[in-house]
């Protein structure tokens, strides 16, 4: 399985997830994003095709053929392109709440208005809500705003 994060909370935010299905036996691969983890010195690519190929290149590295790939947010868009650009690549794609902001308009008005207010760190605390925001560690609210300008663009 290949697990790729969304934009804002990066590779650890799929960390639990990742050590729970190791620990069922699955084969786990967990793409860092650019801009993300290892990769943040990186900018992000701003085509999505650029983060399947990217997510297609980590493949190849750890010698995976084809997957199920998953993705929440940002990576779920990633997997749902992989799926219409790349289903050779796939077992199955899984999207937990792909950014579909051009979908629901209400949403884009949160997206426009969390950044005109205060920028990337609170578009994530406006997508994650009050109680999930609440309920983050001090360092996981500390990496979201480290992280501001990555979602900003």
């Amino acid at each position: 399985m290949v697990l790729v994060h969304g934009v804002g909370f990066g590779p650890d935010s799929v960390a639990p997830l990742a050590l729970a299905l190791r620990e069922g036996g699955a084969m786990v691969l967990v793409v860092e994003r650019r801009g993300y983890g290892s990769r943040a010195a990186l900018d992000p690519p701003d085509d999505v095709g650029a983060h399947v190929e990217d997510v297609i290149a980590a493949m190849d590295a750890a010698g995976v053929a084809r997957a199920t790939v998953a993705g929440m947010s940002g990576g779920a868009t990633v997997a749902l392109a992989m799926a219409i650009t790349r289903p050779d690549r796939l077992v199955r794609a899984v999207a937990h709440e792909p950014a579909v902001g051009a979908l629901v308009p209400e949403l884009g008005q949160l997206v426009r208005g969390a950044l005109a207010q205060g920028g990337g760190a609170a578009l994530v605390r406006a997508l994650a809500g009050p109680d999930t925001w609440a309920g983050l560690e001090v360092a996981e609210r500390d990496a979201v705003v480290r992280r501001a300008l990555l979602v900003e663009r």
